[in-house]
């Protein structure tokens, strides 16, 4: 006996069509004239299309999660607890049984293997920060470690460069080879960004060439 149906919104000429009939749901894939294009394990819901021809499914025995192509062919198994999209072309997603997190790419290959405590969402210029026993670093999409893995925090800045903070809690700026540009300033401050080519600390003004600006015409400064 049907219990309910749902409708799905359009994306790219595919829409999704679930209905739960004696407690098991069944989801459909249509195209704009109504045509049934492939239908998806029972008891599974894709909940979201991603990058217009990629279905995240999750399977409600279990609660794990599948990448599906657009012709309804299962790419991957259903091993993830999480699938999500980072808009590089790559999705993260979170092992089922280590709770460590990766990235596949949109062929359901593993990319980047789960090894990762944490792992950013997404990639700025090619870059995600990562987490492991701790501490942070930085990958790139080839799964590369470009700055090493031994920051207590770290975070995107403006203009290309990061925000670091060491494990005495030294905060300085470097850039994505991990070089130091702006050294710990007497205080500690989350810089926010670099403004008209400075950025602002609680030690003065400082470049992009880790240069502090000479403030001219006021004494003491």
């Amino acid at each position: 006996m049907i219990k309910d149906v749902e409708y799905y919104e359009f994306v790219k000429n595919k829409a999704i069509i679930k209905i739960i009939q004696d407690d098991l749901v069944q989801c459909y894939c249509i195209d704009t004239e109504g045509n049934l294009l492939f239908k998806f394990p029972k008891n599974t819901h894709t909940f979201r299309i991603e990058n217009g021809n990629i279905f995240i499914v999750t399977n409600y025995d279990n609660y794990t999660e599948a990448l599906f192509d657009s012709n309804g062919k299962q790419l991957t198994d259903f091993k993830y607890s999480h699938i999500i999209d980072t808009e590089e072309k790559l999705l993260k997603v979170q092992n089922s049984e280590n709770k460590k997190w990766g990235y596949i790419n949109l062929e359901g290959e593993e990319i980047i293997p789960c090894i990762y405590d944490d792992a950013y969402d997404y990639f700025s210029d090619g870059l995600a920060i990562v987490s492991l026993n701790g501490k942070r670093g930085a990958i790139n999409s080839n799964g590369d470690i470009v700055i090493p893995i031994n920051y207590h925090k770290l975070n995107f800045c403006s203009e290309g460069y990061i925000v670091a903070t060491d494990t005495n809690y030294n905060q300085f700026i470097i850039d994505k080879r991990n070089n130091v540009i702006i050294p710990p300033v007497k205080y500690r401050r989350y810089y926010s960004g670099f403004f008209c080519g400075l950025i602002n600390t609680n030690d003065g003004y400082y470049n992009v060439k880790g240069e502090k600006l000479k403030i001219k015409g006021v004494e003491n400064v």
